[in-house]
């Protein structure tokens, strides 16, 4: 005989309290920061161990991928570089996250690198153009004010990088308004 766990997934039990601050405050943007200071408050979540150890580890690769120094030509480049591999932990083949430093990595690592990049940004500009697609046919707000989006980056990866437009902001219809953060309750 078979048994069946009813027992929650942690992603399901994260997803309930964002469902219940949505619940509790229709209408508003959903602020995670703000949903987890009220779940911590109330006691609806702590931390596990093994969790905080990924959450510093989370937050070492985000230093550690934004650190940049500027090559022999003088374009800023990335200092480390990550890559996705498989390696053996206790007997057990797991991926893992590893970077290397842009001056000593070998070109294996270099190309599996790149690689990796290049198919994230595809997959970003995959659901990007699918979302400003979905945007444009199914929300009663663009009338008029489609989004529109080009996915040619020739002139971006061309052109000098002291030339480049690091933000462009669009312009907003004079009826807009925007939405001012709220303070935790």
């Amino acid at each position: 005989m078979s048994t069946v766990s009813l027992r929650k997934s942690y992603a399901d039990a994260l997803h309930d309290l964002v469902q219940q601050w949505i619940a509790d405050h229709p209408g508003e943007p959903i602020d995670h920061e703000v949903i987890a200071q009220k779940a911590i408050l109330d006691k609806a979540w702590r931390p596990h161990p093994r969790k905080l150890v990924k959450e510093l580890a989370k937050q070492l690769a985000k230093v550690t991928g934004a650190r940049r120094e500027t090559n022999e030509q003088g374009v800023s480049v990335k200092k480390y570089h990550a890559a996705r591999v498989e390696v053996v932990v206790k007997g057990k083949l797991v991926q893992k996250t590893l970077w290397r430093e842009r001056k000593t990595m070998s070109a294996d690592h270099a190309h599996m690198s790149f690689r990796q990049e290049w198919d994230q940004i595809a997959g970003h500009c995959k659901a990007l153009n699918a979302s400003q697609t979905d945007f444009n046919l199914n929300n009663s707000n663009t009338k008029g004010n489609e989004s529109q989006l080009l996915f040619d980056f020739t002139m971006i990866v061309d052109a000098p990088e002291k030339q480049r437009v690091e933000r462009i902001e669009p312009e907003a219809p004079p009826e807009t308004t925007v939405e001012k953060p709220r303070k935790p309750r």
